[in-house]
């Protein structure tokens, strides 16, 4: 099962997304569901577009995130298989689908379709 254009949303109302992060969320949601079929388990969306509001209350640290232009999902990872899954047998996939990765995460994978500074596949934030 894909992800969907909703869960990318993450309880926002299309009406109140920008015109630019919607065709941002678009591209995501080719890329991520790209990485969906290859890894063929289910994939559970934690964090999609946000807010500047959103972004303040979850991650002040972090005022210009990539969620708040629909640039990047965060994707449950419990038991780390996904990012282990991403660094191995998905390394290749994930570099031609264009998607990079946030380091040292706990229990989620944060994928996003924007080279970071470093353009490290693989970055700190």
């Amino acid at each position: 099962m894909s992800i969907t254009f909703n869960e990318l949303l993450h309880g926002h109302l299309i009406s109140d997304v920008p015109i630019a992060c919607q065709h941002n969320l678009e591209e995501l949601l080719k890329r991520i569901n790209v990485i969906r079929d290859a890894w063929a388990k289910p994939m559970t969306v934690t964090s999609g577009f946000r807010t500047q509001a959103d972004q303040m209350r979850i991650n002040p640290k972090a005022p210009n995130s990539a969620h708040t232009r629909g640039q990047a999902v965060d994707i449950l990872d419990e038991g780390l298989e996904l990012t282990a899954w991403l660094k191995g047998d998905g390394a290749k996939l994930a570099e031609e689908t264009g998607l990079w990765f946030e380091e040292g995460n706990k229990n989620w994978v944060h994928a996003q379709i924007v080279a970071p500074r470093s353009g490290h596949r693989w970055f700190l934030p």
